[in-house]
């Protein structure tokens, strides 16, 4: 005892699981599961069934998480089933390929949207990295390889999230937080963290969300990007918004601008590099919106759209201000933004964008007002257009 257990905190946040949450599970106090992520006690021997379930592992796992050893070898059959892979240590690229792969379907991601770069994605996961997406490569001498593998997974996720299959994007997050555990790489998995942190405001998990970001911040510590923390605090404020803590919400706000102000593109990390200028400030504003302080999420999304952005950014900012308009009942404006927003969103493939569109179809339908008509008109044409 008297070790930090990092892999046992990843393995809760793998789960989805707040400290909180697990010791509801489990019906214990949370501080006691803050005492066993510490080192400082460990879970009586009638209990660990249960946490090893609560987690997603065997006994045996859970105990070399729990000693901090490695983990049990996994069953080598598993792997020879999978495409390209005749050993443990072959049809894994180098992890210069893997970082020329992320950038190639994160730029896809970017102008298509979620399905395609999903779609191609995958494919290349099953032709070229079936090892180590197996889980086959262990080997400090492979960490460059095992960051690189956990940032293309993590992507998988965004997709998958953004085609709104949650299940399978939270495999690819947990998959890529064990990679970052492997790779023992902190700001990396604090990355990680604030995927999921998105997912669960998507599924209006707010006290989880809001939770999850100290819970990150927590665990990166002063390792954490200041792009990051700028994320995961606007990402806080958006969740306590929608559970209507008003003094909260804007300790967020203040965080978030406060980390906006340090962040430095040159020294960030890659994954970092959608923090794109404007993007803070779009979700400022619709936590503001959240909030019902009109004017000064109006202010915030202004600034958004000022900024330049790549076009599935740019979308989403017009969706925001629209949304803005029509709160406001300024439906010729949301009208005139809407339609803007449909035709930059041209060739794109998102069920979260569908999802944004349709909003505020319905939004501008109900306004009954002759202006929204071309608007509405223009939407539907859009959504027909979606392969949902």
């Amino acid at each position: 005892m008297g070790h930090k257990r990092t892999r046992l905190a990843q393995q809760r946040k793998a789960a989805g699981l707040s400290q909180e949450r697990l010791a509801e599970i489990l019906g214990v106090d949370r501080s006691t599961i803050g005492r066993w992520e510490a080192g400082d006690t460990d879970p009586q021997p009638w209990l660990r069934p249960r946490v090893a379930a609560a987690l997603d592992l065997s006994t045996d796992e859970l105990r070399a998480v729990l000693d901090g050893t490695p983990a049990p070898p996994e069953d080598p059959q598993v792997h020879d089933s999978l495409p390209g892979s005749t050993s443990s240590r072959l049809g894994a690229p180098e992890a210069h390929v893997l970082l020329d792969a992320r950038r190639h379907y994160e730029r896809m991601y970017r102008n298509s949207g979620g399905l395609p770069a999903k779609v191609q994605l995958e494919r290349f996961l099953s032709e070229h990295a079936a090892p180590l997406l197996a889980g086959s490569i262990r080997d400090s001498r492979n960490r460059d390889a095992l960051r690189a593998m956990g940032s293309l997974v993590a992507l998988a996720g965004i997709c998958s999230y953004d085609c709104e299959q949650y299940g399978a994007a939270q495999w690819y997050f947990r998959r890529a937080l064990q990679f970052a555990d492997d790779a023992e790489d902190l700001p990396f998995g604090a990355y990680i963290d604030a995927l999921m942190v998105n997912q669960a405001l998507a599924l209006r998990d707010f006290r989880q969300a809001a939770d999850h970001v100290e819970e990150a911040i927590g665990y990166a510590g002063r390792q954490i990007s200041p792009a990051l923390e700028a994320d995961l605090r606007a990402m806080q404020a958006n969740a306590y918004a929608a559970m209507g803590e008003r003094q909260l919400t804007y300790v967020s706000i203040t965080h978030s601008e406060s980390a906006a102000q340090r962040i430095r593109t040159s020294e960030e990390p890659p994954e970092t590099g959608y923090v794109q200028p404007g993007l803070i400030e779009a979700k400022l504003g619709e936590a503001l919106i959240s909030l019902g302080d009109l004017r000064p999420a109006f202010a915030y999304a202004r600034k958004a759209l000022e900024s330049e952005d790549h076009p599935r950014g740019r979308v989403n900012r017009l969706a925001s201000m629209a949304t803005l308009e029509l709160k406001s009942n300024e439906i010729e404006h949301a009208a005139a933004i809407s339609i803007e927003m449909a035709q930059c969103a041209e060739g794109m493939e998102s069920r979260r964008l569908h999802s944004r569109f349709r909003e505020l179809r319905i939004g501008l339908s109900n306004s009954r007002a002759a202006a929204a008509s071309d608007a509405v008109a223009r939407l539907d044409r859009s959504l027909n257009l979606f392969a949902w």
